[in-house]
């Protein structure tokens, strides 16, 4: 399988491939190996990916997503970008009202990233945590599968994740999907 690497195509695919994205996420929620099993096929093939995609070249998650800072990560930001903790709140993060899963408020950094220089992070080492997760392939596949999908457009570690478990899994609807486009042409 070719690996899509550029950010452009990946968004692109993955929008042209929404509703086939849509159909295999509700058949993996009913099928396919358990979710332990998933789990580990799921690292087996980041793992492959992500040997062929050198995130510092893309840095898209960095200039497209908005990124959660929870309070326990601003002093150690505040102490790598050399600001004080009411500097760190007026220069580099935002308060928003509705931030997490459960609506609550909280901190970000807007995109693209004031952290990023070029492609790389100006603080590596104490980024926050939700930088340090991402593309949060690492555990619980099925029961975050609507956030996974929806990184595909962003991530192409994510998109390409998730093309080959559509054949490492022999997806029924594959051939469905792709007969489809081919029919059109």
């Amino acid at each position: 399988m070719e690996i899509v690497k550029e950010p452009k195509e990946v968004e692109r695919l993955a929008q042209q491939r929404e509703d086939e994205n849509r159909d295999f996420r509700a058949w993996l929620k009913g099928h396919g190996p358990d979710d332990d099993e998933l789990n580990e096929l799921v690292q087996e093939l980041t793992e492959g990916v992500w040997s062929k995609i050198d995130c510092t070249q893309c840095a898209h998650c960095c200039r497209t997503t908005m990124t959660r800072v929870v309070p326990d990560e601003f002093t150690p930001l505040a102490r790598a970008l050399g600001l004080s903790l009411d500097d760190l709140k007026a220069q580099v993060l935002q308060r928003m009202d509705d931030v997490g899963e459960m609506g609550e408020k909280g901190w970000v950094l807007l995109y693209p990233c004031p952290l990023l220089d070029g492609n790389l992070c100006r603080i590596y080492d104490e980024r926050p945590q939700q930088c340090r997760d991402y593309p949060s392939l690492h555990s619980d596949f099925r029961s975050h599968s609507i956030s996974r999908f929806t990184n595909a457009e962003i991530c192409p570690i994510v998109f390409n994740v998730i093309e080959a478990l559509k054949f490492k899994l022999r997806w029924p609807g594959l051939r469905r999907w792709r007969g489809r486009s081919r029919r059109r042409r």
